[in-house]
């Protein structure tokens, strides 16, 4: 894997590992079931893959956030308030990015 990023140029070094815990959060990503998932990768205790489990995907975290400001909208009723939500959505949405960019820098 050393020579193959090195003659790819890349930002970094990738390990057989890094391609590996890459993997698992995909397939855990795409919600394949947990004995799919250890069937692949060859291990044996369902515990082993949940260390791989990086949390919530943006589409998940997405999801969540649209479901939570949803709750917010009927007591948004004066212009004050919606503008005070507005605000705080967006302040969410910035954290949620930042976020997952450093997670995506450590995987």
């Amino acid at each position: 894997m050393k020579n193959i990023s090195t003659s790819a140029k890349l930002s970094q070094c990738y390990t057989g590992h890094c391609l590996r815990a890459t993997a698992i959060q995909a397939m855990n990503d795409a919600s394949y079931e947990a004995r799919h998932i250890m069937f692949i990768s060859g291990h044996r205790n369902e515990a082993s893959i949940c260390s791989y489990n990086r949390g919530c995907n943006i589409t998940q975290k997405k999801s969540m956030s649209n479901t939570l400001s949803a709750l917010t909208e009927p007591t948004c009723t004066s212009e004050k308030q919606l503008v005070k939500c507005h605000h705080i959505c967006e302040r969410a949405n910035r954290e949620t990015k930042i976020a997952d960019t450093g997670l995506a820098k450590r995987g």
